[in-house]
């Protein structure tokens, strides 16, 4: 399965360069982004999501995972 579920609460991307193509974040229910560099998306890792193949070059994210503790 290519989809990931990180055990956190809240994951954080943000791509680092912009001279790439393909890439996308895909999530479950087939809803797709395209980020810009510098962009950031947040969502729960509770959502599964994966990312779609790299067509050129390469592609450098920052990927922030938090959890919460109550």
């Amino acid at each position: 399965n290519d989809f990931f579920n990180e055990n956190t609460s809240i994951t954080i991307n943000i791509p680092l360069n912009s001279k790439y193509e393909g890439g996308n974040l895909m999530f479950d229910d087939e809803l797709e982004t395209s980020l810009e560099m510098g962009d950031m998306i947040i969502y729960s890792s509770n959502t599964r999501c994966k990312y779609l193949p790299i067509n050129e070059n390469s592609q450098y994210i920052l990927i922030g995972l938090i959890n919460i503790y109550e």
